[in-house]
């Protein structure tokens, strides 16, 4: 979160819509709807998403 340049990138491109932009301008991963597929991950440009046990590689 704190490398995040407020793209959205990751917000867009997830198919679960798990990802929700905060109060401070940055987005966050709510991990109850997260499918663990990697697709945040892949997308980000500056690798700030990690990625979770069990993600696959996008």
């Amino acid at each position: 979160e704190e490398k995040c340049i407020e793209c959205g990138q990751c917000a867009m491109d997830c198919p679960a819509h798990a990802i929700s932009k905060i109060e401070s301008g940055k987005y966050r991963i709510d991990e109850s709807l997260c499918i663990k597929c990697g697709i945040c991950y892949t997308v980000c440009p500056v690798k700030v998403v990690y990625k979770v046990s069990g993600a696959r590689a996008g």
